[in-house]
Parts: structure tokens; C-alpha cells; sequence
């Protein structure tokens, strides 16, 4: 009986793993690609050699190479990491259409600090995963231009941090208001 249940959840996991790896191909593969705008690398190698190399402080460096890879996976460029491309499609498109749904739904008052339990609470986790389906079934549609002129900001802002306390401030210059 145990060998039985054994096999059975092997085989679960198998055609689990299957499925959602087919899944991720498919987000990633009608991903849309935007070209950069004018005066920035083409790719993200031609980003990380110029703008991410020269810079002198370590931490900063390591940052620059991730916006590189972050901006460039958003864009929809081919060279981009794999898995950066899937984090982007995936989690910048759930989290645009969360705050857009909790903002219409219950828009905070000035001062009010919003917590991850609040938004849950307010959607529900039944709501939730009808936008993550909605992500992986319209993951061929257009980035929101906020979502692009955040990442921009980031990519931007990193090449000009002087010290790791300016580091430490960049999602806060670039956070958009929502």
C-alpha cells in the first residue's frame, strides 16, 4: 500500500511540475518586447558593461546588475535571465492589478499605512487568484506604463548612487504613487 501511494505522489509531482513548467514557458514566450528608449544599451549584456562596469562600489555594482536584468526582463529583451523575464511578467503584472483593484475598491485615506492583510482582506484570496489567471492568460498584453516609467527610475537612479545610504533609498525615489 505504501509503495502504491509512493508512486502515486511521484507521479503527482511529475505532472505538476510539467504542467506549471509549461506554464512558465508560455508566460515567458508571449511576453511583449518594447525597445529601449533612445540613448539606452540595447540589451542587457550591453547594459551591464556599460553602465553597471564602471561603477566602483561593489554593492552598487551588484545593484546595477540587477536593475540591468530587472528593466531589460520587463522590456521583453530574449538575452534577459530566464528567470528575471518570469519574475517580471508574473509578479510586476499581479501586483499592478492588486493595488488597482484594492484602490477602487477601498482607496486609503491620506496617512493611512496598508498592509499585505488589509489588501487580503479586502480581495480575498478567491479574487487574488482570478488575477493570477488573468496574468497568465493575457501575459501577451502591454506592460502599464507605470509599471515601465518605475523600472526606468530605478535603472536610472542606480547609476547615480554615491554611497550605500543612497542605495538603500532607491525604491523610495522610485516608488511610484498609487
Amino acid at each position: 500500500m505504501f509503495k502504491f501511494i509512493r508512486r502515486l505522489i511521484t507521479w503527482l509531482t511529475l505532472i505538476s511540475l510539467i504542467f506549471w513548467a509549461g506554464v512558465a514557458w508560455h508566460i515567458v514566450n508571449v511576453q511583449p518586447k518594447s525597445d529601449p528608449p533612445a540613448g539606452y544599451p540595447a540589451n542587457v549584456a550591453e547594459c551591464r558593461v556599460r553602465w553597471a562596469q564602471p561603477i566602483t562600489y561593489t554593492e552598487v555594482r551588484e545593484e546595477a546588475y540587477r536593475q540591468c536584468d530587472r528593466y531589460y526582463a520587463l522590456m521583453g529583451d530574449r538575452t534577459a535571465p530566464y528567470m528575471a523575464r518570469l519574475r517580471e511578467q508574473v509578479l510586476t503584472r499581479l501586483t499592478s492589478l492588486i493595488i488597482l483593484e484594492y484602490m477602487e475598491k477601498n482607496p486609503p485615506q491620506p496617512g493611512e499605512t496598508v498592509t499585505g492583510q488589509d489588501v487580503v482582506a479586502t480581495l480575498g484570496t478567491k479574487r487574488i487568484a482570478q488575477l493570477l489567471v488573468h496574468v497568465v492568460t493575457h501575459a501577451s498584453d502591454p506592460y502599464m506604463i507605470a509599471d515601465k516609467a518605475e523600472a526606468r527610475c530605478r535603472i536610472e537612479e542606480v547609476r547615480r548612487v554615491q554611497s550605500v545610504y543612497d542605495l538603500a533609498m532607491l525604491e523610495t525615489k522610485c516608488q511610484r504613487q498609487r
